[in-house]
This record gives C-alpha cells, sequence and structure tokens, in this order.
C-alpha cells in the first residue's frame, strides 16, 4: 500500500515562526507517518522472510 502526499507551500516554511500547538501538531504527525512507514517495512520484510523454524540438521527449533 503506497501513499503519496502532497504538500504545498506558499512562502519559505519557518517552523520555529509557528504556534505552539502548530509545532506539535506538525512534529506529532512528521513522527506518525515515519512510524506507520517503517512499520510496514519491517512487517513486509517480515512477510518475505523465510521460514526458520527448521535448522541446518532438519531439528525443529521452534
Amino acid at each position: 500500500m503506497n501513499k503519496q502526499y502532497k504538500i504545498t507551500t506558499i512562502g519559505t516554511p519557518n517552523i520555529e515562526k509557528m504556534s505552539t500547538a502548530e509545532q506539535k501538531s506538525f512534529y506529532s504527525t512528521l513522527l506518525s507517518l515515519m512510524t506507520e512507514y517503517f512499520r510496514n517495512d519491517a512487517e513486509a520484510k517480515s512477510t518475505n522472510a523465510p521460514d526458520c523454524s527448521e535448522n541446518a540438521n532438519d531439528i525443529n527449533s521452534g
């Protein structure tokens, strides 16, 4: 599932000029999106991982 976000800015963005509430919202949204991205990436990698329940001696380690 790919998500695309379009961001349009007018002028030069300056986070320091945002209110405290706007800064909190900006950073919490950014953190949430990064967390979601890496969680989905980790899930995709674990889904594609080989089954390691048996070791090289064909002994079930699970």
